[in-house]
């Protein structure tokens, strides 16, 4: 897309900085039924109508087709001017729109010849002279139905350039936040590459301009403000290691890896984007790879973000990027490996998308360390944090708090036997008198995916039930052969499955053959 770079601005006189009258007067002269022949045809074309919403990319789809766009320049009040490459083009665009007009997003578009020839003499695609001071940006959050935070927002941003500064404030437009960048080139990345965006999928979409603020001033850490320089960080630490007896805080938040929708990595993905896992990998009966688990050296850190907010009330996560179809059982059956499950709430407002509350907020974060990002069902779903403590009773809502299946009633899972996806899967509870061709049949008649092999592990004699191991062509197939069988009745048995980082190739070339130890309570 051959854009030039737009511009926004607050003042009611951007119109003017381009040449362009806004004479209200001017206004009502112009008709929708005929062109104004009082002003010269021109290759730059006014727009009026526009959703509040609007991006560069809806006018492109919208306009391309007519002829090469070479600027843009969204403004206040639904208007902007727009470059095209030719009179012959901009006159093609206003002809059809009095015969036929343009319609975007249910919204009936005007258009006019501009009184400007040109918009502007920047480079096309490279940051304008008004830009190149401006290391502030302004985010307008539309329809954000989910909670936005500092460390969502920094996760989001920090792949464009380092963020100092984030101030979060309501006006009466909507939510809205000032973000402050190291450079102005990477508030102008970050611009260019999240503006219209969505944060999660259907709701929270970023409207992104220049600030007209020089720098943000932030008092404290927490959901609403940030400062992320070293000198307050350093000064946050002297304050937490006196008060916190779980020592200094670390810079690792809450939130997990929000996202999904947008370009790249967390505390390394969401509140700073980490990526948080590597991919996954194999490991035999010496011990599976120490990256595939959850990290639990890191748990005394998890309790306390950077500003020294407690994290242990947020149990509830939400989860994005599903199957429309999928049912709550089948997000349990993954869920319960890494906690008790409470509720489940499928959001039927935005589709595809759940809350799972967990039974507390350590077991929610282990979930978000060992499940976000996987595929199912050819998506890559984002699991991350939520404000909530608690899911509301609803006819929506599914409850599995006395639910026998949860696999941790009497003890505490805390990051033990976690793992993330991975292509084998660790069973047992199967009936003794079960071949392993009969047991890949199971998978083969009730789920989408059949293993590739099985393996069985020795028995003792006192063994009433069969454990061993399922091997899938990868982590996605295992994951969604998981949730579709996980807790299935085998001839009166339940089923249990869970990711291990053991294969069935080198359990075969291990001697003697040690099974893994079962989680607890699975009988």
């Amino acid at each position: 897309m051959d854009l030039k770079k737009r511009e926004y601005d607050n003042s009611t006189d951007q119109l003017g900085s381009y040449g362009e009258n806004n004479d209200p007067k001017r206004l009502k002269l112009e008709s929708e039924n005929e062109i104004d022949k009082s002003i010269e045809p021109s290759p730059v074309i006014h727009c009026r109508g526009l959703p509040y919403s609007v991006t560069d990319a809806d006018i492109h789809a919208l306009l391309s087709p007519f002829g090469k766009i070479e600027a843009v320049c969204l403004m206040r009040m639904g208007q902007a001017l727009i470059e095209m490459d030719s009179i012959q083009t901009s006159t093609s665009i206003i002809s059809r729109s009095l015969t036929k007009p343009f319609i975007l997003h249910n919204q009936k578009i005007l258009f006019a010849y501009s009184k400007s020839q040109h918009l502007n003499n920047s480079k096309k695609n490279q940051p304008t002279a008004q830009t190149a001071s401006q290391n502030i940006i302004l985010c307008t959050i539309l329809n954000p139905i989910f909670p936005i935070t500092t460390n969502t927002l920094h996760t989001i941003m920090s792949p464009y350039g380092r963020v100092l500064r984030i101030v979060i404030f309501q006006k009466k437009s909507g939510l809205q936040t000032f973000i402050e960048f190291d450079s102005p080139y990477s508030a102008w990345a970050a611009k260019e590459s999240l503006n219209g965006q969505d944060i999660y999928t259907g709701s929270c979409k970023l409207q992104i301009e220049f600030a007209r603020v020089s720098k943000l001033n932030v008092k404290q850490n927490d959901e609403k403000t940030a400062d992320y320089t070293a000198e307050f960080y350093q000064m946050q630490q002297q304050q937490m290691a006196s008060l916190s007896p779980y020592g200094i805080p670390t810079q690792s938040g809450p939130m997990g890896n929000p996202f999904s929708n947008i370009p790249p990595p967390h505390h390394g993905g969401m509140s700073g984007h980490h990526s948080p896992f590597s991919s996954v990998g194999g490991g035999g009966p010496m011990g599976p790879d120490k990256s595939m688990m959850y990290p639990q050296s890191a748990m005394s850190s998890y309790m306390y973000n950077i500003g020294g907010q407690e994290s242990l009330n947020q149990p509830v996560i939400l989860v994005n990027r599903l199957p429309e179809t999928l049912d709550t059982d089948k997000l349990f059956n993954l869920f319960c490996l890494y906690g008790n499950v409470v509720k489940i709430k499928m959001l039927h407002n935005t589709k595809g998308s759940a809350m799972v509350q967990m039974g507390d907020s350590v077991q929610a974060e282990i979930a978000i360390q060992c499940l976000n990002h996987s595929f199912i069902y050819g998506q890559k779903i984002g699991v991350f944090h939520t404000k909530y403590q608690y899911i509301v009773e609803s006819e929506k809502t599914r409850d599995y708090s006395k639910s026998t299946l949860n696999r941790f009633l009497n003890s505490q899972p805390y990051g033990k036997n976690a793992y993330k996806p991975s292509p084998t899967l660790h069973f047992l509870n199967v009936p003794l008198a079960f071949t392993e061709k009969q047991l890949i049949d199971e998978f083969t008649n009730f789920g989408t995916h059949a293993p590739t092999h099985c393996k069985f592990f020795p028995t003792k004699p006192e063994s009433t039930k069969l454990m061993g191991l399922l091997e899938f062509s990868d982590a996605r197939s295992a994951t969604e052969a998981l949730m579709d069988l996980n807790n299935h009745k085998i001839s009166g048995n339940v089923l249990k499955l869970s990711f291990t980082m053991n294969t069935i190739h080198k359990t075969e070339q291990s001697q003697p053959l040690q099974p893994p130890q079962p989680p607890p309570n699975l009988s």
